[in-house]
């Protein structure tokens, strides 16, 4: 039981890492697709705030992760509006 319970939490761990890696990708967006943006954020950040229960630790360190990518995509929109 207790491994099971170690296999869920590193595969929370793991999806909530997925999450964070195209949420970073969304930056890389083009100018051309960048009106799917918004639409994508939305569902990736539902899918990451319904991961919970994870040690604060690595809590803490996926959540930074998270705002540092959306600072990335705010910056990164910023770009495409002045084109």
């Amino acid at each position: 039981e207790r491994q099971t319970e170690r296999t869920e939490l590193q595969q929370a761990i793991d999806n909530k890492n997925t999450l964070c890696e195209q949420f970073e990708a969304l930056a890389q967006t083009s100018e051309e697709e960048w009106s799917t943006v918004n639409t994508r954020q939305q569902a990736l950040y539902e899918a990451f705030q319904a991961i919970r229960n994870l040690p604060k630790s690595v809590h803490i360190k996926l959540e930074s992760r998270w705002q540092n990518a959306e600072k990335a995509l705010q910056k990164r929109g910023q770009q495409v509006a002045k084109l």
